[in-house]
């Protein structure tokens, strides 16, 4: 008979020691650099960015910056900041979290930044780039460490039609939240109450404030105008149609002006516009494969993301036409993922009369996805690209041509090329002044 290798007595112990010793050292790191990625964000949230001009403007001492994070802000960041030790702790013996704490301690630059600044003065003033380092390389950190979540959906899951469709099987617990109707209620619900928080604030800044001078009172009096017989979209008789924005789709709110003419009509229309797209969101995630909990998860992240928020008090006094357009874009990826085309190609350019600048991210998107297919290359598509690499470059080229089209005929050139003439003297310098 074959002699049989026995392993030496308590070696089964002693490896279950040394790999409980490699998971304590993972998870200590990850703790140490979550800590110093929580003091980056800390520092870098005392600061004004002003996207408009690429500024940044510091509210205290370099010394400071760290202890004068505001409460919410801490709360928000430590929230993020315990996800890494959090992920590493379930796969320390993975291969990716190594890189996910590398690229979370790439994230941290800014603070050795502050450190310099606090040592030298010859050390560069703070600016707009920190930041987006920041975001870039978090985003890139917490995409390694959550990779075990998305492998584990795409092997549970199969992509389906609608949001309440139940195909995950996970095990234990699992199962409960992962069902459609959890889903289903737990995002309708959050949604519903973001509707309401966003119409109650417009309601509340309007009453006290009067807010309305600037986009909200252009708007919503070229609505009324329009419906009131006026001349279409004609804000007054001295000024052309289309003097700052070219964004036709104004009318389509003229029937709706007919049922509820009044201001509350616009703030409860930017509040929808705001709330729904968590729904489609989840939509469009369960339709690319993620779980029920997956695809709920973010529709929540969509209503809890601080810009959303802001959007619906920050265009100059409270509502802007382009919010409507954000709905529709997500609506039409939707349809096109069902390829519902003509739909989905309808949807999209009732969305891009509200604005211009939604042309300029139809475009954007399609070269995107121009990009994507290029890289797949000899890989076969998958289903988030949909279109051919073809149908993504004519979408670009066509978006393109008819900005241009827009820009230069609509009368808005004179009036867009004004608002940022600090940076550039035409066009072309405004568009690379970044660089």
């Amino acid at each position: 008979m074959p002699s049989s290798t026995r392993l030496p007595k308590g070696s089964h112990l002693q490896d279950g020691a040394a790999e409980g010793a490699r998971s304590s050292n993972a998870i200590y790191l990850a703790l140490i650099v979550a800590s110093i990625w929580l003091a980056t964000g800390s520092a870098l949230s005392t600061r004004f960015h002003l996207v408009f001009s690429y500024e940044t403007i510091s509210t205290v001492t370099p010394a400071l910056e760290v202890l004068a994070v505001s409460n919410t802000a801490l709360i928000a960041l430590g929230i993020i900041a315990l996800a890494f030790p959090f992920c590493v702790h379930f796969r320390s013996d993975d291969r990716h979290w190594p890189l996910g704490l590398a690229f979370a301690s790439a994230a941290t630059l800014p603070l050795w930044l502050v450190v310099a600044r606090c040592v030298s003065e010859a050390t560069p003033e703070p600016a707009l780039w920190e930041i987006v380092w920041y975001a870039i390389f978090t985003g890139l950190a917490l995409n390694r460490l959550s990779r075990f979540e998305m492998l584990a959906s795409d092997s549970m899951c199969q992509p389906e039609d609608r949001l309440t469709d139940v195909v995950c099987q996970p095990e234990d617990g699992a199962a409960f939240v992962n069902t459609g109707w959890f889903g289903h209620t737990i995002l309708g619900v959050a949604a519903m109450g973001a509707f309401a928080w966003w119409f109650l604030q417009g309601h509340w800044y309007y009453e006290n404030f009067r807010l309305g001078f600037n986009d909200f009172g252009h708007f919503t009096q070229r609505i009324a105008n329009t419906a009131a017989g006026r001349g279409f979209l004609l804000e007054t008789s001295v000024l052309p149609t289309f003097w700052d924005h070219f964004n036709p789709g104004l009318a389509f709110l003229v029937p709706i002006w007919w049922l509820w003419p009044s201001v509350y009509l616009v703030i409860a229309l930017q509040s929808l516009a705001l709330a729904f797209p968590a729904v489609l969101l989840a939509s469009i995630a369960r339709k690319l494969g993620s779980s029920v909990l997956s695809a709920t998860l973010w529709g929540l992240a969509w209503l809890l993301h601080p810009c959303i928020g802001q959007m619906n008090i920050a265009y100059t006094y409270g509502w802007h036409p382009v919010t409507v357009a954000v709905p529709l874009l997500l609506m039409a990826y939707r349809l096109l993922l069902s390829s519902r085309f003509l739909s989905s190609t309808v949807t999209v350019i009732i969305a891009c009369s509200f604005e211009e600048g939604v042309i300029v991210v139809v475009g954007c998107f399609a070269a995107a996805m121009l990009l994507r297919s290029l890289v797949n290359r000899p890989i076969d598509l998958d289903q988030r690209t949909v279109l051919s690499m073809r149908s993504w470059f004519a979408i670009f080229v066509i978006a393109t041509v008819s900005f241009g089209i827009i820009y230069t005929s609509s009368g808005l050139a004179t009036f867009q090329t004004g608002r940022f003439a600090r940076l550039g003297n035409s066009a072309w310098e405004i568009v690379l002044s970044p660089l």
